[in-house]
């Protein structure tokens, strides 16, 4: 990951790390701060804004922003969304302070990582059991994408105990 050769411009690795870095607080403040309550573009969906009083000011850290990517990336990952914004962090103090240079197979790895981390929340049934249902997410405790890769795919091949076993090992 560390680069070797010096550039003679290093400052495009110090924005993309500075807007990794970034991007990723801006969503650990949006996860942080979520609430099923506030208004939001998927009320028709039956999605966060079910109880939302209309023209309220949301009660997100980002905002109206933060609400809505908050809630879309919740629902499309579970409770695995918290190692999203992690990993963006990550990786964007790795680019920043460590000059790193992350190929191809470091992004595949990370994104890896975090699907298989929402396929094992929605294949298990010991944490997070009321998760999604105590904070107005739709999706389970995996996501969506959890929920069609580890309920709905391996599980369904595998039974739970071969789908716990083979997402664990690949987590």
């Amino acid at each position: 990951l560390r680069n070797e050769k010096k550039d003679s411009k290093p400052w495009p690795n110090e924005v993309l790390g500075i807007l990794l870095a970034g991007s990723g607080l801006l969503l650990l403040l949006s996860l942080l701060s979520f609430s099923a309550h506030d208004p939001s573009i998927f009320q028709f969906m039956g999605g966060s804004g079910d109880t939302a009083e209309s023209g309220s000011a949301p009660k997100n850290w980002i905002g109206p922003v933060g609400a809505n990517v908050a809630y879309i990336v919740l629902a499309l990952f579970g409770a695995a969304a918290y190692l999203l914004a992690l990993t963006l962090i990550w990786m964007g103090l790795a680019k920043l302070i460590l000059d790193a240079r992350a190929p191809w197979y470091t992004w595949a790895g990370c994104g890896v990582f975090i699907l298989s981390a929402a396929a094992l929340l929605s294949v298990q049934s010991l944490f997070f059991t009321g998760w999604a249902q105590n904070s107005g997410i739709q999706g389970g405790v995996g996501g969506w994408l959890g929920y069609w890769t580890g309920t709905r795919c391996l599980e369904a091949l595998l039974n739970k105990p071969g789908a716990i076993l083979v997402l664990a090992c690949v987590y």
